[in-house]
């Protein structure tokens, strides 16, 4: 990892003070008792909305990118735990599965609750729905666990594949597979491994509540793009990604403070991290993918980000933004946006060249520029003009495109100050 610091976050600092003050604040030492309110779900309104106090000792300056941030979350870890290792083979077991029902009553059927088990049918429907999987496609399932949502593919007619730290998960699988005569194979092997042994292997890869489970996300990230073909999918479901530092996410990833998740790695020792979107979506992006979000007003479990090689035109009006990309644009049209006096999108990392339309949609002249890559051109359109502008694009260069234009208000019903009107952003 890079060796860069960073400033400690404005948006959010940890106050020693506020925590002093908080009565639903929690330290390590206070997890055994979390961990007895967890296993009676009749206790939990006792901490509601407790979170886990950062030690002292913790550092928000370090930059997230580096070898010593690393070591200072799994020092964490360790504090949370009371483990002296995180070695994912052990630590991420899950024993009793060998002991449970994998046909009949297997992963939320198990709970006996209507209400979980909706949520979870819920998400499953959903991701079939945004897969664009169908009979003959390939698809893998990594983290599987019980494996639900392979099934159904392997049902569908897709030859699926499931990739599970775990003996007792791809064991339970591989019975589910000879009960229901599919082609779904269990793989025992850690995030990263491509059962298919090639690249470009796969129509689907799907993380579902699981991606958080990834330590090592930067190198699996480009593993997981080479796995794709041209094309494919890979979806993240159900996972705890944020927008915006909290107390429980105080820092761009590392493990998730809300008490429930800190009691149960107190109980299990398993790794449990969150991300901010910004952070994880840049590390997507640097792998040369681009990507979509699917929310879902009835079940967290089934908000999807979805990712794709960049290799067709990103539309305006339906790619996904990061909370500050999208606070720099106009909201969407049917076939675009409109920029304001600066906007600006991060793009997937690629070598090759991209291309993009200005349109003065507006009844006054507009003027301004566009910089990719360190290189700026300037416009000046009439209304209804249009300017096509190219732009050499290379890997490890800076991905952001900035427009800036002047955005007067041209009164009428339409009272927003808009710059110039871009359909999408095309590589070449």
């Amino acid at each position: 990892m890079a060796s860069t610091r960073r400033a400690a976050s404005t948006s959010f600092q940890f106050d020693e003070q506020m925590t002093r003050r908080n009565p639903f604040m929690l330290t390590v030492s206070g997890l055994d008792n979390a961990l007895q309110v967890f296993r009676d779900p009749s206790r939990h309104h006792e901490l509601g909305a407790a979170y886990l106090a950062l030690p002292e000792w913790f550092d928000l300056s370090i930059g997230p990118d580096t070898e010593a941030y690393l070591q200072q979350q799994l020092r964490f870890w360790q504090e949370v735990t009371g483990k002296d290792a995180y070695e994912p083979l052990i630590n991420e077991d899950t024993p009793e599965v060998a002991d449970m029902d994998a046909i009949y009553r297997p992963a939320f059927y198990l709970t006996g609750d209507s209400k979980e088990a909706g949520l979870h049918l819920m998400a499953m429907g959903h991701i079939m729905l945004r897969s664009d999987v169908r009979a003959g496609s390939r698809v893998l399932e990594c983290g599987a666990g019980f494996a639900q949502n392979a099934l159904a593919f392997a049902r569908l007619g897709a030859k699926v594949d499931t990739v599970d730290i775990s003996p007792g998960f791809c064991k339970a699988v591989q019975s589910m597979s000879d009960h229901f005569r599919v082609d779904l194979t269990a793989h025992h092997q850690p995030f990263g491994y491509n059962p298919a042994g090639h690249p470009g292997a796969y129509d689907l890869i799907l993380f579902y509540e699981c991606f958080h489970h990834c330590l090592n996300f930067e190198e699996v990230i480009p593993q997981l793009r080479d796995m794709l073909q041209p094309g494919g999918r890979l979806l993240l479901a159900g996972e705890p990604i944020y927008r915006g530092l909290q107390p429980t996410m105080p820092y761009e990833w590392g493990l998730r403070l809300d008490w429930g998740t800190a009691a149960v790695m107190r109980w299990r020792g398993w790794m449990e991290l969150g991300f901010q979107e910004d952070y994880l979506i840049g590390k997507f992006r640097r792998a040369g993918l681009s990507w979509f979000y699917y929310d879902d007003a009835n079940a967290k479990t089934a908000q999807i980000y979805e990712f794709r090689k960049w290799l067709d035109p990103l539309p305006l009006s339906a790619c996904a933004m990061t909370v500050a990309e999208g606070a720099s644009w106009h909201s969407t049209e049917m076939d675009g946006r409109f920029t304001t006096a600066e906007s600006f999108i991060e793009l997937p990392s690629r070598d090759g060249q991209i291309s993009l339309v200005l349109e003065n949609r507006r009844p006054v002249e507009r003027i301004g520029q566009v910089t990719f890559g360190g290189v700026s051109q300037h416009f000046s359109l009439l209304p209804g003009q249009t300017v096509q502008l190219r732009f050499p694009q290379r890997q490890g260069d800076n991905q952001r495109i900035t427009l800036t234009s002047n955005a007067p208000t041209d009164g009428g019903s339409d009272a927003r100050a808009v710059g110039v009107f871009v359909r999408s952003i095309v590589p070449e």
